[in-house]
């Protein structure tokens, strides 16, 4: 499977979820090819707190992904966090968990990759999504990212849907962090408003197959 080249922007810088193989050691990376997605649990505080008690649905959860890009043998992601969209070296995307699992597209969806990529390397630069709402494109969170690229790829059609947003957790109650930044925000909470979270993603096995990244 290849990619057309595609140039480098100067500015490198979740529910079937048993059945993924979860990655905590070394990895065997090198079967990673452009356009598979890298899933981790990360800790960043209350706010991936948060996002976890709204989708986690097993022990396994994951509330970040990033796009792998393959670019004169080196292997980045491209992904939505922090302040923006932004280059990652693969290295220091592991460093920043140990609990990852992979997918990758379908053989029948193959064709999707270089305009998967191409729309994702576009919008390098953007701000994050902090507010988790649809906003045509002005900025990403780390799974709108990949659900709206493979939109741009399949002619504009929705390859993954997007889904009701739920924010609630176990108890069916909103957490602080939510309250708190949409009152900042001067926004009304989203519940319910259409999104997406890595989570989802991992449901999506009409689209997407698990990759062992173990060695054997």
């Amino acid at each position: 499977m290849k990619v057309g080249k595609i140039m480098l922007f100067k500015k490198l810088r979740y529910i079937i979820i048993l059945n993924l193989p979860i990655i905590t050691y070394s990895l065997n990376t090198k079967q990673l090819q452009t356009g598979d997605l890298l899933l981790q649990d990360l800790s960043c505080g209350v706010q991936c707190h948060a996002i976890n008690q709204a989708t986690a649905k097993h022990s396994e959860s994951f509330n970040h992904v990033g796009i792998i890009y393959k670019y004169q043998n080196i292997t980045y992601l491209i992904e939505a966090s922090s302040d923006n969209v932004h280059l990652i070296s693969l290295d220091e995307f592991l460093n920043n968990s140990n609990q990852v699992t992979a997918l990758r597209l379908k053989p029948k969806y193959y064709q999707l990759i270089p305009k998967f990529i191409k729309f994702s390397i576009s919008q390098i630069g953007k701000p994050y999504n902090y507010t988790y709402i649809p906003n045509d494109e002005q900025s990403f969170y780390c799974s709108q990212l990949v659900i709206e690229g493979l939109k741009y790829a399949n002619h504009n059609q929705y390859l993954i849907k997007p889904i009701r947003m739920n924010l609630r957790d176990n108890h069916g109650n909103i957490p602080k962090y939510w309250q708190e930044l949409y009152a900042r925000l001067n926004k009304p909470i989203p519940e319910g408003e259409l999104g997406s979270n890595p989570n989802y993603l991992t449901q999506q096995l009409q689209y997407l197959k698990p990759i062992n990244l173990n060695y054997q």
